[in-house]
């Protein structure tokens, strides 16, 4: 039986449930992209499937639609995937079991994959629909926005007519976007050296629990706790006053996701067993009066094993890594002056990794901007660390942002079309995350953009859920506004 019999509207949960069966974390698409395929050919809609796994599907314009310029639906196949520690969930096989709670749909102890599910449900409803008003339509799906935006880098726009475009990735219901912040992936490689351990030790794990992580960009203004950098302030206080060897450091998911837990494994002498529990405790202490009411579910953890342990960091590559962590900035560096509330520039160190094979310890860092140059400033930050570490620094996937359009004919329209539906004003919002608006507009300077979608929450978490009534709500909005571009050339 479906898990979301009787929600309205029927057809575009439907759909959402029918994505959720299919695998499609980043950089496994295959399977959700032959699926759109497969809905194209089935609904005898004009397609093109790109060498990457990009989807384009066209549909005409109904009567009376037809010398208004094409619309792109736009969003993104790919999802986030995150579980909590104790669930058994297989992201490259298993499908995405939906709970409903209330007027919310939750994943079970997994992220949701609302973000970006949503849109691709939307795109598909209206394509299916031979009922809906519309100018020409181009629905675009692209591949891997949340690791290196490869599916916009890669979209071939000579194969677009569109003049508009709505982009569907956004979380707040009652928010019309206009702009979003740039980025870049940075990754700093630490060679690390072992050395021979010798005698009785007692293993013990750190770990950083309880955090609520969140987006590392939509959520980077409500001071939550990063567990890659809590971990940093344990091992520097335990450094200063116990002596320990490290065997190794791994923390977080993905690098725009705050990241959650972080887990960290030492050997002590048993006689620094009592020590060791009271700095933790001193830490733990500290850093929830710090996160009252933010985090309030943090805690440290400390797990003994029996493991033999045969060999650890030096103490030279240990005292880097602890180094590096209090180093690092994480979170808000920047507020706009234009913008009040806005974050203007970011840096999110969202995973650490230590990979004993290749002897590395790699930061893999996010970094925002809605200012190029701010973008540049922290790369070249990164370097300089990278330069006194030792360590090697490898940036990838830059992506510029999307700039205020203060002509848009779109936004108007659709700022009218809410205000008509629900007798107030939309709210015109920037953003600091990184949308593929920024990517698309480059390639097609003369592209009318915006963004809306229903209220999700807690996106790139466990916890990530979306509201039911919202995505009623805001499709009938997306349908109005199709419906009311027969007057865009009013505005």
């Amino acid at each position: 039986m479906s898990r979301v019999e009787g929600l309205e509207p029927k057809e575009v949960f439907r759909y959402f449930e029918e994505i959720s069966n299919i695998p499609r974390k980043s950089g496994d698409t295959k399977r959700i992209s032959d699926y759109l395929v497969d809905f194209a050919k089935e609904h005898k809609l004009d397609f093109i499937q790109e060498a990457c796994g990009n989807v384009i599907i066209r549909k005409p314009a109904t009567s009376g639609y037809e010398h208004i310029g094409t619309v792109m639906l736009q969003g993104h196949m790919d999802m986030v995937c995150e579980k909590n520690n104790n669930i058994d969930h297989n992201f490259d096989t298993d499908p995405i079991e939906l709970v409903i709670k209330d007027d919310y749909i939750y994943a079970n102890n997994t992220t949701l994959g609302a973000d970006n599910g949503v849109a691709l449900a939307f795109g598909l409803a209206i394509l299916a629909d031979n009922n809906i008003k519309h100018p020409r339509l181009e629905a675009v799906f692209t591949v891997d926005e949340e690791t290196t935006m490869l599916g916009a880098n890669e979209l071939a726009v000579q194969n677009l007519d569109a003049m508009y475009m709505i982009n569907l990735d956004t979380e707040n219901e009652d928010e019309l976007l206009l702009s979003c912040a740039g980025g870049a992936k940075s990754l700093l490689k630490l060679p690390i050296e072992y050395t021979m351990l010798h005698g009785n030790s007692l293993n013990a794990i750190i770990k950083v629990r309880g955090l609520k992580g969140g987006h590392s960009g939509m959520d980077a203004d409500k001071n939550r706790g990063n567990a890659n950098v809590i971990m940093g302030r344990v091992l520097y206080e335990i450094n200063g006053r116990v002596n320990f060897e490290m065997i190794s450091i791994n923390g977080g998911a993905k690098n725009n996701a705050i990241p959650r837990e972080c887990d960290t494994s030492i050997v002590i002498n048993e006689k620094n067993k009592a020590d060791l529990e009271d700095i933790v405790r001193i830490v733990e202490n500290v850093v929830k009066k710090e996160l009252n009411g933010i985090d309030d579910d943090f805690r440290l953890e400390i797990e003994y094993t029996d493991k033999h342990i045969d060999r650890v960091l030096s103490t030279i590559s240990k005292q880097k890594i602890i180094d590096l962590l209090m180093i690092y900035s994480s979170g808000v560096t920047q507020m706009s002056l234009d913008i009040k509330g806005l974050v203007e520039t970011s840096n999110n160190l969202g995973v650490i990794v230590t990979d004993e094979k290749n002897a590395l310890v790699t930061f893999n860092c996010a970094i925002r901007s809605s200012i190029d140059s701010q973008v540049q400033y922290i790369i070249k930050k990164h370097e300089a660390i990278a330069n006194l570490s030792g360590a090697t620094i490898v940036i990838e996937s830059i992506y510029p942002g999307w700039k205020y359009n203060k002509n848009s004919r779109l936004r108007k329209l659709f700022a009218d079309t809410y205000r008509q539906m629900y007798d107030k004003d939309m709210k015109l919002e920037a953003i600091h995350a990184g949308l593929e608006c920024g990517i698309i507009s480059k390639k097609m300077p003369d592209l009318d953009i915006i963004s809306f979608g229903p209220n999700m929450y807690d996106i790139h978490t466990p916890n990530e859920h979306l509201s039911i009534s919202s995505t009623k709500r805001t499709y009938e909005y997306l349908l109005k506004g199709l419906e009311n571009m027969i007057n865009i050339e009013k505005y």
